[in-house]
């Protein structure tokens, strides 16, 4: 699941470091790469970095504006309008909303704010902010997905770090594959860092999607973050190789939205977010985050769950009470909180009265780039968790309305805390998932 708003990679083992397999916050996500013959009886050569710290420079202020204009402009008026005003670039986004690019500018971002505040044609100007990235079937590495069927193994780790899992601190999704394994008419929209189409365990899950990055229909992942969610999602399941997806049947569409570095503005995220809806997406999956609000941002997210789509995000990822934009827009968004091994709230998550629901985060596995697979900690997977839970859900009731499937989590939901904080709180929210309540036929004696 940075502010002014990278979205770091987590770090991987030995082999590669990224920046930043955490979507939208600050992350203390700890990325571990495996190969694939690096998991037997151990995982192998797996490191523990943080590497998700509040980044700093320029590179992560924003460098461009969303400006709304009034509806009394043709496109001739808005480039003669402001062609004066220092801006490198003016891009329509949609109707009547534009991204006015500055970075070439000589003048301060904030005095071109002052002036089209100033200008009676304009009705709203924001910063285009920067967002960060915040991570029983025959699949061999299956029994390390604890989060999916946690019997209490042991994972021993080559750096001497041995994890214990609670017997039980898992979403239940082994019992709830008996009703729903998804469907292939159930699109999940990932606004990531795009996907690698060419891993085995993602190539036959993953339609055409949108790089808004490189303005191009190539939504390739250069980072590794949104490869990583993809596979949580819905990695090939039951195929004899890698690991399982939660959602097995439903198709994952990548929209890349964070660059290679794991940053993103909310400018292409608004985009990102329409062209989803438009496009047939039911669920969205934003593993990422910021630290400020957008009106025009908050304004796509209605616009998605008046469409009857389904958004989750991720709360962030440095354990404070505060959850991140967009997860805080609470009347559209599922914030989603994380779980640790234990079933207790994850030191790293957020909270806040924002959260919905908790999912497992910490040492997920899951696919990464290059054939490659990984555990990965923080906000991020505890996201894709759920998004793959809301996949199996609209797939097998696709009559229930976004309204309705916010209400069964919430109050479907295993309300693990409940000894120090009976009911709702700002930890896990209504608690955390567990997929067979959501699905199972109800028994009336």
């Amino acid at each position: 699941m940075k502010r002014k708003n990278p979205i770091l990679i987590l770090s991987v083992l030995a082999v590669v470091s990224l920046l930043g397999l955490g979507l939208l916050g600050r992350t203390n996500h700890r990325v571990e790469k495996l190969r694939k013959s690096s998991l037997r009886a151990r995982i192998k050569s797996v490191s523990y970095v943080d590497s998700l710290k509040s980044p700093s420079g320029n590179d992560s202020e924003p460098q461009s504006l969303m400006v709304k204009l009034k509806p009394v402009l043709s496109g001739m008026d808005v480039k003669t309008l402001f062609q004066s005003t220092g801006f490198a670039e003016i891009e329509p986004l949609y109707d009547n909303v534009y991204r006015f690019q500055g970075k070439d500018s000589l003048v301060p971002l904030n005095d071109l704010m002052e002036q089209l505040r100033n200008n009676p044609a304009v009705e709203l100007v924001e910063k285009d902010v920067v967002v960060r990235a915040m991570e029983v079937p025959n699949d061999p590495y299956f029994l390390y997905q604890f989060y999916l069927y946690n019997h209490g193994q042991t994972l021993n780790l080559t750096d001497g770090t041995v994890v214990q899992p609670k017997s039980g601190a898992d979403i239940n999704v082994v019992d709830a594959w008996t009703f729903s394994k998804g469907s292939e008419e159930v699109k999940i929209g990932v606004l990531d860092s795009g996907a690698d189409y060419n891993h085995p365990d993602l190539r036959n899950k993953l339609d055409a999607g949108f790089n808004f990055v490189g303005n191009n229909a190539y939504p390739i992942d250069d980072n590794g973050h949104g490869t990583a969610m993809a596979g949580i999602i819905g990695a090939s399941t039951n195929n004899g190789q890698g690991v399982a997806g939660i959602c097995w049947n439903c198709r994952l569409i990548p929209y890349k939205v964070l660059g290679a570095d794991g940053k993103g503005n909310y400018s292409n995220l608004v985009l990102a977010i329409r062209r989803a809806v438009d496009e047939g997406c039911k669920v969205i999956n934003m593993s990422l985050g910021a630290d400020e609000p957008s009106i025009i941002l908050e304004d796509a997210l209605k616009y998605a769950y008046e469409k009857d789509v389904v958004i989750l995000a991720a709360t962030g990822n440095e354990g404070k009470g505060s959850v991140c934009y967009p997860a805080r827009y609470s009347s559209y968004v599922l914030a989603v909180a994380a779980t640790d091994e234990k079933d207790l709230h994850a030191s790293f998550s957020n909270h806040g009265p924002e959260v919905a629901v908790a999912a497992p985060g910490h040492m997920i596995m899951t696919t990464f780039p290059n054939g490659q697979y990984a555990l990965v900690t923080g906000t991020s997977p505890a996201t894709a968790v759920a998004s793959g839970v809301v996949g199996l859900i609209r797939s097998l009731k696709p009559f229930l309305t976004a309204e309705e499937i916010f209400k069964i989590l919430k109050y479907g939901s295993d309300d693990v805390n409940k000894a120090l904080f009976p009911g709702i709180d700002i930890y896990l929210g209504w608690g955390r998932l567990n997929a067979n309540t959501y699905v199972a036929p109800i028994k009336v004696e």
